[in-house]
């Protein structure tokens, strides 16, 4: 359900779409996974909505509680973030 282009990925994209890119990187962005806001199973709930709607809803208990277990008591979900300044050339 994710579109996550890589940096020259990205920059073709914009430059077949008539932009010049003047600036273009990428930046960690650690996710913090807490227990207050719902850890792994959270997550999945706030961000993979749209991936977990697939999912019969009598299952989703069940899956939800096997990626809580297969990642255990993680701190943080590794981000990236891609920035970009992007101008359109003509």
């Amino acid at each position: 359900p994710w579109y996550l282009p890589a940096p020259e990925e990205q920059a073709a994209l914009l430059e077949s779409a008539g932009f010049g890119v003047r600036f273009l990187e990428t930046a960690a962005r650690p996710v913090p996974l807490t227990a207050g806001g719902g850890g792994v199973p959270g997550w999945w709930r706030t961000t993979g909505a749209p991936a977990l709607a697939a999912y019969p809803p009598e299952l989703l208990g069940a899956l939800l509680d096997e990626a809580a277990a297969l990642t255990g008591d993680v701190p943080f979900a590794d981000g990236v973030r891609l920035r970009f300044v992007a101008e359109a050339i003509g």
